[in-house]
């Protein structure tokens, strides 16, 4: 049986990322762009197709 996946990004950064990130996090002085930073740079990391 042939079944088609979806490729999804994962909800959540895993712990490295958001270790990686933290430095950045100061650049931002609300939350907004810090929470879109960590979804763009966790789609960047996935096998979602570009």
């Amino acid at each position: 049986m042939d079944s088609k996946r979806i490729p999804k990004a994962i909800r959540q950064p895993v712990p490295e990322l958001m270790d990686f990130l933290k430095p950045y996090r100061e650049v931002f002085s609300r939350e907004e762009p810090r929470q879109t930073l960590e979804r763009y740079v966790t789609g960047l990391l996935s096998d979602l197709p570009r």
